[in-house]
Formats: C-alpha cells, sequence, structure tokens
C-alpha cells in the first residue's frame, strides 16, 4: 500500500502534458487487480513488480474466469528460472487455450519489471474478460468491446443536455458523462437538471462518491479526469465497472417484474379454481339435498296412514311389515344419504370460512336442518309406531324381552344423544379436533353396552326356540330385534365414519410435527397422511404451473420457484437442502419432486409446533401470512387476499377489463371463467373486445353474487372472540342423560 500511495501521490498536475500516462495507468490497473483479487479473498499487492513470480497473474486469470482449472509450476518460486517457467505457463496459455494476441512480451519482460509491457498486457485481460453484450453481429475484438461499450454509455446518455460522448478521453473531463449515466439508473441520488456544468471538479468528485457507495470500486482520482485528455485505457476500465453494475441491476429488475406478472396471473387462476371448486360442491349438494327431502315426506305420509282407532290383527300385520320394509330398504339410505350431505355442507362451510367468506344460510325443509328435523319426525313416528303394533300384539312381555327393550332403547337414546353432539359441531377445525376424540370415547361405552344387547338377543333366541313360539307374530318379534340391533351398531359404525371424515378432513391443518427437517424425512418414510381436499387441489394447481413441459415431476429450479411461491421468506439454501432429501429418500432416477412428495413437503409445511398448539385460539387475520418454524411465511388465500389481488391488477378501479387481465397473460379460457363468476360492468372505454367486470360486488357478498344463488343467503358469519370456541359446552342435561344410558352396563347383571 505504501508503494501505491506514494504513486498516487506523484500524480497530481491537472495539465495532460505533464501527467505520465503510464503512471496513471499503473494507479488504475494496480487498483484493478486488487479489486478482482479482493473478491476471491487472495492477498493484495502494493505494485505490479509483484507479478513478477507469475502466483498473481494466476490468482487473477481465475478471478476473471472461475471456470479455468490452471496452475503454476512453482507455487512458491525463489528463483529467476522458477518464476521464468511460471510466467511461460500463463503466457502460453492465454495464446493458446484463450487465443488472446499477445506480442512483444516475455516471461523475462515480466520478471525484469518492464512496466510498459506489464500494463499492456494487463490492459489485454482487462478488455478480454469484460463482458459486453453485443446488440448486432458486431466482432468480439478488442476494437468492438470499447465500441459496444461506447454505444452503450451513448444510448444512456441520450437526451441529457450537455453530454456528448465521442471517445475515451476528453469527452469525460468534465464529469456530466458520469453524472448522466448516475442519473440514468439511480434518480433518486442525483438530481442532473440541479448540477452546475462548470465545477467539473465537484461534478466528478460527486459521481465518483455515488459510485463508491454502490459498490464500485474507486479505480480513479479526481484529478485523473480533471485534465484535458484523461487517459484512454484507464477510463474504460473504470466505464465497465459501471456497465456491470447498471447492467445486472436491470436485468434483475426485469426478471423481477415478470416475476409479479406470473404471481398475479397463478392467483387469479387460483381465486377462479377455487369458486369454481365451491359451486360444484354448492349445486351437488342442493340437488341431493332436493331428492332426500322428497323420500323423507313420502315415508312420513306411508307410515302415518294407520288408523289405530279401528285397527286390527291383520292391520296390525301389515303395518309391522310396512315398518320392516322400511328399515331393510329405504332407512339406511336415508342415514347414508344424509351424513354425506352433513360432511358435504360441513366441507362447503369450511371452505367459506378459510377464505373469509360468508357462510350458507338456508330457508325451509329443503335444508340441511329441515331435512334433519324430518328425519327426527321420522324416527318418532316409527318408534311410535312400533311401540303401538308391539303393545297391541302382547300388552306384556317376558323379562327378558323387557330387558332386551330397555337395553335397546337406551342404547337408541344414546345413539341419539352422539347424533345430537355431531349435529351440534360447529364448523371451526380447533373446536371439533378437541371434542370429536370425547365422543368418539363416548362411543366405545356405547358398544359395550351393544355387547350386553347381543348377549339378551341370544338368550330370547334360545328361550323362542326351546319353546317352540314359531307364531308370525313371535317371529315378527325376533326380526324387530334383528332389526334393532342392526340398526344401533350401524347407527355407531356411521357415527364413527362421520366422525374420522371430519377428523380426516382438518387434520392436516391441526397436525403437529418437531422440526420441519425431521418431520419431511419422517414423512416420506413412513408416514401417510393428507392434505385437505382445498388445499390438495389448490397446491395440485400451482403443481402444474411451475411443470413445465408437463412432465409429472418438478426439477430444483422448478421446485425451488414453486415453493417460493407458497413460502415467499423460505430460503434458497432451505429449499435445495429440502429437495436433496426428497431425492434421497426416493427411487426416482430422475432428480425431480413428483406431485405425491410436493404435497406432502407442503403438508408438514402446514403443521402446528407445540408453540403453535398452545396459541390456537388465536384468529389468523385475512389476507395475513402464517409463520413456519423456520420464519417463512405461508400464503394464507382468503377471500381479501384475491380482493387485494383484484386492486392490483386492475390498478385501483373497482372493476377489471379483459386487458388488465390480458397484462397477467391470463389464459382465454380463464377469463371466460371468471365472466361467469363476476357481473359485468358498463364502462366509458368498454368496446366489443374489452369487457369489465365488477368485483367489488361479488367481495361484498350480496345476495346477487353467483355464489350465493340457488337456495342459499348471504348471512354475516358470527364472529368469535380470539381464543374461543364456536361450539358451545356439553350441556348438563345431555352429559346426565348420556351417563344414565351409559350406566345401564353397571345395572345389568349380565356379564360382557
Amino acid at each position: 500500500m505504501a508503494k501505491e500511495s506514494s504513486i498516487i501521490k506523484s500524480i497530481s498536475s491537472n495539465d495532460v502534458s505533464i501527467k505520465d500516462w503510464a503512471d496513471v495507468q499503473q494507479k488504475t490497473f494496480l487498483r484493478y487487480i486488487n479489486m478482482k483479487l479482493e473478491e476471491q479473498s487472495y492477498p493484495r499487492i502494493d505494485s505490479l513488480l509483484d507479478l513478477s513470480d507469475g502466483i498473481v497473474l494466476f490468482n487473477l486469470l481465475k478471478c476473471l474466469n472461475q471456470n479455468l482449472e490452471i496452475k503454476p509450476i512453482y507455487a512458491n518460486p525463489t528463483l529467476k528460472i522458477q518464476k521464468m517457467e511460471n510466467l511461460n505457463k500463463f503466457l502460453e496459455f492465454l495464446k493458446g487455450h484463450e487465443k488472446l494476441q499477445i506480442y512483444n512480451i516475455g516471461s523475462e519482460d515480466i520478471v525484469e519489471g518492464n512496466l510498459k509491457l506489464i500494463l499492456g498486457l494487463i490492459w489485454v485481460l482487462i478488455l478480454n474478460y469484460t463482458a459486453i453484450e453485443e446488440d448486432s453481429s458486431d466482432s468480439s475484438d478488442l476494437i468492438s468491446k470499447k465500441e459496444l461499450l461506447l454505444r452503450w454509455c451513448q444510448k444512456v446518455t441520450s437526451g441529457y443536455n450537455g453530454v456528448k460522448l465521442k471517445n475515451f478521453t476528453t469527452s469525460w473531463s468534465d464529469g456530466l458523462a458520469l453524472c448522466a449515466i448516475m442519473s440514468y439508473f439511480q434518480p433518486e441520488l442525483l438530481k442532473y437538471d440541479e448540477l452546475d456544468p462548470t465545477n467539473t471538479e465537484a461534478n466528478i468528485e460527486l459521481a465518483l462518491n455515488l459510485a463508491g457507495s454502490l459498490g464500485i470500486s474507486k479505480l480513479l482520482d479526481v484529478e485523473d479526469l480533471n485534465c484535458s485528455k484523461p487517459d484512454e485505457k484507464s477510463v474504460i476500465a473504470y466505464v465497465s465497472l459501471w456497465y456491470d453494475k447498471f447492467r445486472s441491476m436491470k436485468i434483475h429488475n426485469e426478471k423481477e417484474k415478470t416475476k409479479d406478472l406470473d404471481a398475479l396471473r397463478i392467483r387469479m387462476e387460483t381465486f377462479i379454481a377455487v369458486i369454481s371448486e365451491i359451486m360444484n360442491y354448492k349445486n351437488e349438494y342442493l340437488e341431493r339435498i332436493d331428492k332426500l327431502a322428497d323420500i323423507v315426506n313420502r315415508t312420513i305420509t306411508k307410515l302415518e296412514d294407520v288408523d289405530k282407532e279401528k285397527i286390527d290383527m291383520v292391520a296390525v300385520i301389515e303395518a309391522r311389515e310396512n315398518l320392516s320394509t322400511y328399515r331393510s330398504g329405504y332407512k339406511f339410505h336415508i342415514y347414508n344419504e344424509f351424513n354425506a350431505l352433513r360432511l358435504l355442507k360441513s366441507k362447503i362451510d369450511l371452505m367459506m370460512l378459510e377464505f373469509h367468506f360468508e357462510q350458507f344460510k338456508e330457508i325451509g325443509e329443503k335444508s340441511i336442518l329441515g331435512v334433519g328435523a324430518s328425519i327426527k319426525k321420522l324416527d318418532l313416528l316409527e318408534h311410535d309406531l312400533d311401540l303401538f303394533v308391539t303393545d297391541f300384539i302382547s300388552s306384556r312381555k317376558t323379562e327378558l324381552v323387557h330387558k332386551f327393550n330397555r337395553i335397546a332403547s337406551n342404547a337408541d337414546l344414546g345413539v341419539s344423544l352422539i347424533e345430537s353432539e355431531v349435529a351440534d359441531l360447529p364448523n371451526y377445525p380447533q373446536s371439533q379436533i378437541t371434542e370429536l376424540p370425547e365422543i368418539l370415547d363416548d362411543l366405545e361405552t356405547l358398544e359395550k353396552l351393544v355387547k350386553t344387547l347381543k348377549v339378551v338377543k341370544n338368550e330370547l333366541d334360545t328361550f323362542y326356540e326351546l319353546y317352540n313360539n314359531n307364531s308370525s307374530i313371535t317371529n315378527l318379534e325376533q326380526t324387530d330385534q334383528d332389526f334393532k340391533l342392526q340398526e344401533i351398531e350401524y347407527k355407531i359404525k356411521l357415527i364413527k365414519n362421520v366422525i374420522n371424515d371430519k377428523l380426516k378432513f382438518i387434520e392436516s391443518q391441526l397436525a403437529k410435527s418437531e422440526t420441519i427437517a425431521k418431520s419431511l424425512k419422517k414423512t416420506l418414510r413412513d408416514k401417510d397422511s393428507e392434505l385437505s381436499d382445498l388445499q390438495t387441489y389448490q397446491f395440485e394447481l400451482i403443481f402444474d404451473e411451475f411443470d413445465k413441459g408437463q412432465k409429472k415431476y418438478l426439477n430444483k429450479l422448478e421446485f425451488q420457484a414453486a415453493l417460493l411461491y407458497i413460502y415467499p421468506d423460505l430460503k434458497e439454501s432451505q429449499i435445495s437442502e429440502f429437495f436433496e432429501v426428497i431425492y434421497e429418500n426416493s427411487h426416482e432416477v430422475l432428480r425431480g419432486v413428483r406431485l405425491e412428495s410436493f404435497l406432502k413437503i407442503l403438508e408438514i409445511f402446514n403443521q402446528p409446533d407445540e408453540e403453535e398448539e398452545k396459541e390456537e385460539n388465536k384468529t389468523v387475520k385475512a389476507g395475513s401470512r402464517k409463520e413456519n418454524e423456520d420464519g417463512s411465511e405461508l400464503l394464507t388465500l382468503t377471500s381479501d387476499f384475491y380482493l387485494n389481488t383484484f386492486k392490483e391488477i386492475s390498478d385501483g378501479k373497482h372493476y377489471i377489463t379483459n386487458d388488465d387481465l390480458s397484462k397477467i397473460e391470463l389464459r382465454a379460457d380463464m377469463i371466460e371463467k371468471l365472466g361467469n363468476i363476476l357481473e359485468q360492468e358498463e364502462t366509458v372505454e368498454e368496446v366489443a373486445t374489452n369487457k369489465s367486470y365488477n368485483y367489488v360486488k361479488f367481495f361484498e357478498q350480496n345476495e346477487d353474487s353467483v355464489i350465493y344463488m340457488n337456495g342459499f343467503d348471504s348471512i354475516k358469519s358470527a364472529q368469535s372472540s380470539p381464543g374461543k370456541s364456536l361450539r358451545p359446552k356439553r350441556s348438563t342435561a345431555t352429559l346426565e342423560n348420556l351417563d344414565n344410558v351409559l350406566g345401564e352396563l353397571e345395572d345389568l347383571d349380565i356379564g360382557i
């Protein structure tokens, strides 16, 4: 550094005729070499004479082209012959491998410190390894690179007063050219119109200081430019650093713009797909609930057609047969369909809640509540008719019959109470995951009571066989008992299936994992879990979007892009590690992630940790991002999120046009689907090909919105306080009734 300082101090005159161009180049090239060496953590040098052993030149060459694999012959040369052998290898490599035109310089010139020849060699290296984009068919020799760099400078500075670039000498002496380039790329840092063109020294100093703040090494000093004719090669070396800096900045900005447009398009396509899925569920639900309501009402009418005042034995047997026909035919279908519709309604409600849409409210008999009430009425009618027929046949049953009926009635009541518990569950996952296991425990106790009922039934069958009671009435009683036992078992099984379906549907949102990496590896080995239907559908869309060429797998770059879209705050190093873990644990030949593994990863990210479980009662605001264990943010796709997407694409207008959607390159079929979802808006600017759609009305969720039509009315969803369950506590009366039923086990003297 002492020698470099002495060189700098020796150059103080503003008169180029006095200032030696070799001194300027020596200082400039020395700074350039040290800049490159420091980038790769090589030691600095104090003088160009330090190049004499060849080691620094080899290090510099690897800095200029990191793909080169070349080493000196001697790592620590001390003798002149060793240094010359190193330098000979270096020069031969440049001539033979790099095809550089190097003349009039040999290894002895460098060892002896021939400064002018050394400067010429460094100049050839600088210009050869300076990457300048070609915008035409120009050749890539040294002259053309200088011309390309000058052309780039002229293009950037065109339109700036006082700047006329004709060369790399006198055109740069007033500092205005550098200030114009800085103003073009960083207008917030430099206001060109506020400069004083006559104050050349201040202009040069301002440009150099601002460049240094942006990370551009200071190869030149103010006095090197503030002269009648600056050194051409020194100016080119310095301006090339500006080119490298601002060219990479431009490329980065263009990539970010493209990335933003792609993100907007994917968000819009996801929104359309989600709304279409909800509408499909809704239409299926409305059609099936209408058919079920008709079946239940017809069955009620048939069972009510019994005149109990004028009934005789024949009518009793006929009524009993009607009951048997109903129990063996329609009843199980009604139960199956009702529970399937209840599950479908629960899915719709969960999807609406997850996206912060207002939930549907049904009105009338052809609703889940109306059909449920009709089924309860049918159960009561069946029960009353059964009791009437039974009492008519025999005023008093044997002790075994009484015992069977008592146990069956209590078991049936227990099933009904548990059914009520399941039916009253709120559409809030945290509450369901807490209370559903408790209901399963009650069912297990109830199953013990059913085992007791089977014992009693076996005793009844034995009783009928011993006494040869083969009358038609007795046979009907036995059939009734069989149906009763099957019905209770079937209801218990059905409730279990409903509970398991509910748990399975929400388990991906409430599952726990210790750490992402540990859970990821464990899941890929032996865990068989699932995402929710909605999550799976959305992530499949995202997988297909990033699967370029429809390969059915994501390569490493596509995998990184997909995960960064869902988890924007993840680091690329983390995603790369996940990719390698998946590949190591798979048997794939291709280096890629298939859909199944991709969904498993997302399920792991969706699992809360122990701290999140303690905070499970806190409400997640609409449109927010959920933080994962490593700090990454999971995109929460709610209605507010999509509303902001529309605002961003439409530049804040209350409507969105076909032209807006074309800017994000949304496919024509997706635009057509969006037109079926949103109401068309009549605007002044509208033409035949540029339709406008009012998205604000959709997100206001009024009754005219397509998502609420065909039987659904919009209601304001109940706002629960953070941390409180949407489901009321199980009532004391219900618990006491259930305890009384389950307590039947203690009262019975029959062992299980």
